[in-house]
């Protein structure tokens, strides 16, 4: 399900440099391309915060492939308030969009009262893909559109009334479930693995002695083959991000440290490092991790921004500090930027759904590209709405192969609730400034 030029293309930068991104660099001056034309759309008028997550799924033996697209605000059959549910979107061979009404679901635990929320988080691997619920706190597996099992963790201490954020991935074998407010309001994250079509609790996670009450450890989290990435946006006086890899002798995921963060942000501004993290779906090579509140020393107010990391075994963490990427815009409409991101190949992605326009928090989607040994800005995404505020643009994304990407709006609409949407840009809207082949 990878593009295979741009597997080609970076391959072919890490054989001929040792460093395949420059050091911290403030990317402001840098030119790039606004894009505004999205070629489609998807939408459901019978359901709420449409787009709230989004993740492409292979094909199987029975389902073709499919953008999965969650919609967590909607009701069930039987009127329950913000269930939620999740439809699947048919990508046909020329690449046009056709919803599956069938494949429309809801939590397959029964779970039919108010504010479950199922399909605020997604994720998938080959023809596997995984639904969380925040009201619930629980994933559920699927298999070639099939349920395949419903994981529950064992959560302690977690605080009344504390609506907790249910961050997902899946790769391989393995999947992890972040539990922010898990272990008295410190966080943990649970894994488990998978033999044949059974799912085995793995291991918790913490972040140790370190663990703070209210660090929201799992916040965020990503898993690639060996490597487990945890976010933990309220640690410390920043955030953290911290790194784990599985130990081939004992099967387990031993605690690498937090990754170091390179200079240029301010450090009295909470940056909420570790909002967002994303490992590149390519191979594993690189990482990206949201700051959506960092203040950048040389600005008077945050932006936000994201941070790019090279795996790197001769560092403590296996991450290595490469890149910092800044709105290129600046202070006139970046607000959140690196609320979500996303990772692939040569093209790094990082949205910002508080960007402004003429009207309030519209959203915006930043692409960069890897070009002469750098992320540079390739283009701003942006879809305004005479109408609209408060869309949330860019609150989820997912790459699409080689037809661009997926941008998820939930807040779309602006009525009580909103319904959302769910945008797709071509690739070469994306980038046609002609230097994403290098």
């Amino acid at each position: 399900m990878f593009d295979r030029k741009l597997g080609c293309a970076l391959a072919a930068a890490m054989a001929t440099s040792s460093s395949l991104i420059s050091p911290p660099t403030d990317a402001g001056s840098l030119s790039y391309s606004t894009v505004s034309a999205f070629d489609q759309t998807f939408f459901n008028s019978n359901a709420r915060n449409v787009g709230g997550c989004l993740t492409l799924i292979e094909a199987g033996a029975s389902q073709p492939q499919r953008l999965l697209v969650g919609m967590p605000g909607s009701r069930n059959p039987s009127g329950g308030i913000n269930v939620g549910r999740t439809n699947p979107v048919e990508i046909l061979a020329n690449g046009n969009w056709a919803p599956l009404p069938a494949g429309v679901q809801g939590s397959p635990t029964g779970d039919v009262s108010n504010s479950g929320y199922y399909g605020w988080r997604c994720d998938s691997f080959g023809t596997r893909h995984v639904v969380s619920q925040n009201g619930f706190l629980r994933a559920h597996v699927y298999n070639d559109g099939v349920i395949e099992q419903s994981l529950i963790p064992t959560l302690t201490g977690v605080p009344t009334n504390q609506a907790p954020n249910s961050a997902v991935a899946i790769h391989g074998n393995l999947l992890a479930l972040g539990a922010p407010h898990d272990n008295g309001n410190r966080g943990r994250v649970h894994l488990w693995s998978r033999a044949g079509t059974t799912w085995t609790l793995l291991q918790v996670l913490d972040s140790g002695a370190g663990a703070t009450v209210g660090g929201q450890f799992g916040w965020s989290l990503d898993l690639y083959g060996e490597q487990l990435v945890v976010g933990a946006p309220a640690e410390g006086s920043q955030g953290l991000v911290h790194a784990f890899r599985r130990n081939a002798t004992t099967g387990l995921f031993d605690p690498m440290g937090s990754l170091l963060v390179a200079g240029g942000l301010d450090g009295a501004t909470p940056a909420r490092i570790g909002h967002s993290v994303a490992i590149n779906e390519l191979d594993g090579s690189t990482l990206i991790v949201g700051a959506p509140e960092a203040r950048l020393a040389a600005l008077a107010q945050p932006t936000g921004a994201a941070l790019l990391y090279r795996a790197d075994s001769g560092t403590a963490s296996g991450w290595q500090p490469v890149a910092r990427i800044e709105p290129p815009d600046g202070t006139t409409s970046a607000r959140a930027l690196g609320s979500t991101v996303a990772l692939r190949g040569l093209t790094a992605l990082a949205a910002d759904p508080e960007n402004l326009t003429q009207l309030a928090s519209t959203g915006a989607v930043y692409a960069y590209t890897l070009f002469a040994g750098a992320f540079t800005p390739a283009s701003v995404v942006r879809y305004v709405r005479a109408t609209s505020s408060a869309d949330l643009f860019g609150w989820s994304l997912s790459f699409l192969d080689g037809d661009g990407i997926a941008v998820g709006a939930p807040g779309s609409f602006s009525i009580s609730p909103p319904n959302g949407i769910v945008y797709q840009f071509g690739r070469d809207r994306l980038l046609s400034d002609g230097f994403e082949t290098p």
